[in-house]
């Protein structure tokens, strides 16, 4: 909060400078509109003082981020180039009173300046999309600077006449800075549609900065075309304008992180690709006509250039359209992946995935749970296929009363049901809740022939705060008593695991201490080597008698603690110690509370650094897990992949399966969940949503490994299939030590 308002503070304090920046130039160019020097002089110091101005805030900003640093720190350097230059300049003109030399020290500066401003721009690129995305930008910005610089010195080159061949480079130097302006504006509008780190705010920030360096130069270029000695000041103004905007970017940059925004907010559906295409063969017609306009015949090479021209873009156009077709296949494979995951297979129903997704935009909640009793004995008594039958029956039957009343039904699993409502008075929700009771109670459901009735249990909770868990308490509390239906309460004598709770939170604590939390290594296998090449890092809990202890006794419930990110750096530091002096690669797991634990990020990267094991490292994260700030989970992959370590999601298929969280993850490895690789050899859906799915992450270039490979079933399908890794008790079983 501290910091927040500092950065309003801040942001006050500029736009005063900037106004009062603004105002001494009006006022120094009235008085002094008679006096060119004068005017000149008073230009060339309200330019650097804003210069040092922009410094000051541009290094806050560039020690007060975590992500992004190298950024803003060329942007420094950058205004920094442009101060010493003009400054140096400054100093000939008006001090020395003499023109300064061309290609001397103010010039070496004013060079370093589009060097270092596009080295920030590509900086983002290498961070986000890596080098060869950053190698593409280049060349995109070396074939448009080269086409727009022709045009441009053509237009100057037809228009003005030049005494020497010195004064010819000399403008077409000058000519450099409005045709970079251009480029680099163009840039920023591209971020528009692709950038995941810049806040929109900030980003109309860059625009207007830029386009007010575009005007300044162009203009400072004509007037220098024009042979006017001192020009006019105004292109100094817009030049400090430009860089006080720039300053306030960067203030808004760090509100940005300090408010904790999810992602920044988009400027509507800019189609980047589009535009860029547009632009760049735009510019390549114009200087072909123009080319031919100066030919004084049309030769075969001429026809030739163009035709090879032509023929280029036709050939990228259909590279284009290529490329449309294959995000519209994946955004429909995406499309029917996600109606797998939110939709339950048997009954149809919105499953429970879709039930979390409708609870983040109540604020006022009422979430019933509802389970049939003894549905078991029906299974066992009629068959599964019966079974089946009946959950479908009463999926509907539980659709036709609870809809009138408002609520919306969903299937959790097995024999449980969930209802959805918001906005309702507990009298309300108990009568309605009764009335749906004692209509399910009533109604009979045919089985072979022959009807029963079948009673359930309903469990309610009427809060924002877990309402899935406590609608669960509640069930199994009117469970336990023998009730049909139980509103949740906080005074609720819950006969729950409470006790054990506290057991494994001291027993875990004093393990840590005592130095008994130890590892296990299950291998996973490269499919097309048929080799054990990683091992995945599995924590084990030694008693005080020896006993090995799974993780699935305890971990659940430390994860609600604070103890779980001291067990993560246990972790760490027991993996990166094993892993010193053996040659495979090794995964490590990873959860939302470590990443927001100051002392576990910490430490990762120190091991990153100081190990030289970062490139065998792999960092997985449960696909199904709540993230609260995305940002924050970004900023920590960026870090690491810095170094170059890679990202996995584990558990995929688990919970909502969205490729373009994959993509904003930048992810490496896709893991799939356990509940579908058990299935793949014996149920097509399954293996369609599998295959589905190693189709898109092909596309994406991710490689996807089978998790709880436990037969030679399994394996041989996965074989087929094309999955790059495998890893089950059929491949191995953790163990202390490697294969």
């Amino acid at each position: 909060m501290k910091s927040f308002i500092k950065s309003m503070k801040e942001k006050q304090t500029l736009l005063i400078l900037i106004f009062l920046y603004i105002t001494l130039f009006i006022f120094w160019d009235f008085f002094w509109q008679d006096d060119d020097w004068t005017r000149a002089l008073g230009s060339v110091a309200l330019a650097v003082s804003s210069s040092l101005i922009t410094l000051y805030f541009l290094f806050r900003t560039y020690k007060e981020t975590s992500s992004g640093k190298l950024f803003w720190l060329f942007l420094f350097f950058g205004i920094l180039s442009l101060a010493a230059a003009k400054t140096i300049s400054g100093y000939y003109r008006f001090i020395l009173d003499v023109q300064s030399s061309f290609l001397g020290w103010d010039d070496f500066f004013y060079v370093l300046y589009p060097i270092f401003i596009l080295s920030a721009f590509i900086s983002i690129v290498w961070r986000q999309r890596g080098a060869y995305n950053c190698f593409k930008l280049i060349f995109d910005i070396i074939l448009f600077m080269i086409v727009l610089f022709s045009i441009t010195w053509r237009y100057v080159g037809n228009h003005f006449v030049f005494d020497s061949a010195v004064e010819v480079v000399i403008y077409r130097y000058y000519s450099i800075y409005p045709v970079l302006d251009f480029g680099l504006l163009c840039g920023i509008i591209k971020f528009y549609s692709r950038s995941q780190w810049f806040g929109q705010s900030v980003l109309n920030l860059l625009i207007l900065c830029w386009s007010l360096f575009f005007i300044a130069d162009t203009a400072y270029l004509y007037q220098k075309l024009q042979g006017i000695v001192y020009p006019d000041v105004w292109f100094h103004a817009l030049w400090g304008i430009g860089k006080l905007v720039l300053a306030l970017s960067g203030i808004l940059h760090r509100e940005d992180i300090v408010k904790h925004h999810k992602k920044p907010t988009l400027a509507g559906k800019l189609q980047s690709y589009d535009l860029q295409l547009f632009v760049t063969y735009s510019l390549v017609v114009i200087s072909l006509l123009l080319l031919f306009t100066e030919l004084d015949e049309i030769n075969s090479l001429a026809i030739g250039v163009l035709c090879c021209v032509i023929l280029m873009s036709i050939r990228q156009i259909f590279s284009f359209l290529d490329h449309k077709e294959l995000l519209k296949t994946l955004k429909e494979k995406n499309n029917k992946l996600e109606d797998m995951v939110y939709t339950d297979y048997l009954t149809s129903m919105p499953n429970r995935f879709r039930l979390l997704q409708d609870l983040r935009h109540l604020k006022k909640p009422c979430v019933v749970i509802i389970n049939i009793e003894n549905f078991r004995a029906i299974n066992e008594f009629y068959g599964y296929q019966a079974g089946d039958q009946v959950l479908k029956d009463f999926a509907q039957c539980v659709v036709r009363e609870a809809l009138p009343y408002g609520y919306s039904v969903y299937r959790l699993s097995g024999d449980e049901y969930a209802l959805l409502a918001d906005g309702l008075e507990e009298e309300d929700c108990q009568k309605r809740i009764l009335a749906i009771y004692e209509e399910l109670e009533k109604t009979g459901f045919e089985i072979h022939g022959q009807e029963h009735h079948l009673f359930a249990t309903f469990g309610i909770a009427m809060t924002a705060d877990k309402p899935m868990e406590k609608a669960q308490m509640a069930l199994r509390y009117a469970r336990q008593c023998n009730f049909r239906v139980q509103m949740y309460r906080d005074e609720l004598p819950i006969k729950n695991s409470h006790y054990d709770n506290l057991h494994w939170v001291k027993e875990v604590q004093e393990a840590v201490q005592e130095d008994r939390i130890t590892l296990y290594y299950q291998p996973i296998m490269d499919l097309n080597t048929g080799k054990v090449t990683k091992y995945e890092a599995l924590m084990r809990m030694v008693s005080r008698t020896g006993e090995i202890i799974a993780p699935g006794c305890f971990l659940p419930i430390i994860k609600k603690t604070k103890i779980y990110p001291r067990l993560t750096e246990v972790v760490l530091k027991k993996s990166f110690a094993f892993f010193a002096d053996k040659d495979v690669e090794f995964s490590i797991n990873l959860s939302a509370a470590d990443i927001s634990d100051g002392q576990v990020t910490a430490l990762i990267m120190q091991l990153l650094q100081g190990s030289g094991l970062a490139e065998r490292v792999t960092f997985e994260f449960v696909e199904s897990e709540e993230f609260e700030d995305i940002r924050e989970l970004a900023s920590f992959i960026q870090s690491v992949k810095a170094y170059r370590a890679k990202i996995a999601i584990d558990d995929f298929g688990s919970g909502y399966s969205n490729f373009a969280h994959i993509l904003t993850m930048d992810t490496d490895y896709i893991k799939l969940d356990g509940s579908l690789i058990k299935e793949i050899a014996t149920n097509p859906s399954v293996l369609a949503i599998v295959e589905s799915i190693v189709y898109l992450a092909r596309k994406l270039n991710i490689k996807v490994i089978a998790e709880f490979v436990s037969s030679e079933a399994i394996f041989s399908t996965a074989q087929k299939i094309g999955l790059d890794e495998v890893q089950g008790y059929f491949i191995g079983a953790p163990k202390p030590d490697l294969l």
